[in-house]
């Protein structure tokens, strides 16, 4: 990102995540933080880089009857197709 850190100075770029030595940024994970925008919203979690929000998860509860949906064994694969 090009930025001015002085007036008259030649601007610089900076970067705002580091790719190369992730262990350098810092990492947050955030619970219902209220969004507000043109429409409020308030996802159950929101990651941070270094302070910028890069994702918006919604968790959802699994249903009740999921032993009836999902059987308890792996599915075997299918041979002569």
């Amino acid at each position: 990102m090009p930025v001015k850190i002085e007036s008259g100075k030649v601007t610089e770029t900076i970067q705002l995540i580091n790719w190369n030595e992730s262990e350098q940024n810092d990492f947050a994970i955030a619970e219902e933080v209220t969004l507000k925008g043109n429409l409020e919203r308030r996802p159950d979690l929101v990651l941070y880089v270094n302070g910028i929000a890069i994702a918006i998860l919604e968790l959802k509860k699994q249903p009740r009857d999921h032993r009836r949906r999902y059987p308890p064994e792996p599915l075997q694969p299918t041979t002569g197709i």
